[in-house]
């Protein structure tokens, strides 16, 4: 008989773990940018750092890197482009898609932040070794693969 406080099978289950541990790590740095007076969250200088690196974006095609739903984008968009940190311009061959940039202001605020950001980072793995690292990244890798595979085989039934 399954033990009585595992009644869905969960207790050596790493999905609880791994979102605390994200939305953690994304409530904290949001906290320490707001308290160093920077007005960005966590997600925000995600989404700016994806603009500097891969350039002017279809909001549809970002959406999909950052992992968000279209209207949860759009808020993001919008609070940015507020900011001065982002514009939208629509597509030359398609005027209805719309392509996302960064700005100058924008890529001043990222570059003022980043290294914070890293200081951040750094401080929250602190005491982890290279090798624990690695096993991190290796086992959410594997995770991701399954995620990945399991969401083919379930589109295909």
């Amino acid at each position: 008989m399954e033990d009585e406080k595992d009644i869905f099978g969960i207790e050596n289950n790493l999905s609880p773990y791994i979102g605390k541990c994200a939305m953690g790590i994304s409530r904290f740095i949001t906290s320490e940018l707001k308290r160093r007076n920077f007005g960005l969250s966590y997600k925000q200088v995600v989404v700016l750092k994806i603009l500097r690196q891969s350039g002017p974006l279809p909001q549809n095609d970002l959406a999909f890197i950052t992992n968000r739903d279209k209207a949860t984008l759009v808020r993001f968009i919008n609070t940015l482009e507020k900011k001065n940190m982002v514009l939208r311009k629509p597509c030359h061959d398609d005027k209805r898609v719309n392509r996302v940039m960064i700005t100058e202001k924008g890529l001043k605020v990222l570059n003022s932040v980043t290294p914070i950001f890293k200081e951040l980072l750094n401080q929250l793995q602190e005491g982890v070794s290279l090798e624990e690292k690695h096993c991190v990244m290796k086992v959410t890798q594997k995770i991701m693969n399954n995620i990945q595979a399991l969401e083919v085989k379930y589109q295909e039934s």
